[in-house]
């Protein structure tokens, strides 16, 4: 699994910071089973975000550069594989 963007951490951490004290205020929660109790589902909330934000435009660049390389060549299977040049002459 691949780590998450900055950006995706920004969405998630963002979420988490403002859907803690609005479930705080919409539910008038007394004990501190029930602070803990949203603040679960504030977390696991964050991270739904945080997984589901698309990743950014670097990744993509990457991926890019990576197939357009002159180096690499498709074969026959799926899989790139590198040009090999023959030592013989």
């Amino acid at each position: 699994m691949p780590r998450p963007t900055p950006a995706q951490l920004v969405y998630g951490s963002a979420v988490i910071l403002c859907a803690t004290p609005a479930m705080l205020l919409a539910i008038p929660e007394q004990s501190g089973l029930g602070a803990v109790l949203i603040a679960i589902v504030a977390l696991a909330l964050g991270t739904l975000v945080a997984v589901a934000s698309p990743a950014t435009g670097q990744a993509k660049r990457g991926q890019r550069q990576r197939i357009a390389s002159p180096l690499m060549t498709r074969s026959s299977g799926a899989e790139p594989r590198l040009q090999q040049t023959s030592l013989r002459r």
